[in-house]
């Protein structure tokens, strides 16, 4: 007697291949989301705890990286762009800047039909020149979906 695949199960392994090749690019291909708009200041380098969860992976690494990505600063309202462990996040904020100390602060929610997030960035440093600024704080983006909360000291560079 001959014992043939189930058809059933060639489907779900099939299925599943195709699943994982049409599986999203890597974040750090994937182009901005963000009009970065203002003054470009290079992450020089970030000592950084970050956890980075989604439905389908999970990266929760701690160390230190360089040229992780850029801030960009225009007038009160800012952004930035950060890559670590091939994890990439882009966000806008608003900032102050008074004597040289830095504070940026961004909170937003969104409720309603299926969306639900909770993004807040909190990041205060100071610029002792016209050329550095060193940063430290937290940028948390949750959803339904997963969180990405990144805990870090940015080191940065004016371009």
């Amino acid at each position: 007697m001959k014992k043939y695949l189930n058809p059933v199960f060639l489907f779900f392994a099939v299925s599943l291949f195709l699943l994982q090749a049409c599986s999203e690019d890597d974040p750090k291909e994937q182009e901005s989301t963000v009009n970065h708009v203002g003054t470009p200041w290079k992450i020089s380098s970030v000592e950084y705890n970050l956890i980075d969860q989604s439905l389908t992976s999970q990266i929760i690494k701690s160390g230190t990286a360089s040229d992780a990505g850029t801030f960009y600063f225009d007038g009160a309202k800012g952004s930035f762009d950060i890559k670590i462990e091939g994890s990439r996040k882009e966000d806008v904020f608003t900032y102050q800047e008074n004597s040289g100390d830095v504070t940026i602060t961004s909170i937003s929610q969104s409720v309603g039909g299926s969306a639900l997030s909770q993004n807040v960035i909190a990041l205060s440093g100071d610029k002792p020149s016209a050329t550095t600024m060193t940063l430290s704080g937290t940028v948390t983006k949750q959803s339904l979906t997963g969180q990405y909360v990144l805990t870090a000291t940015f080191n940065l560079v004016k371009q």
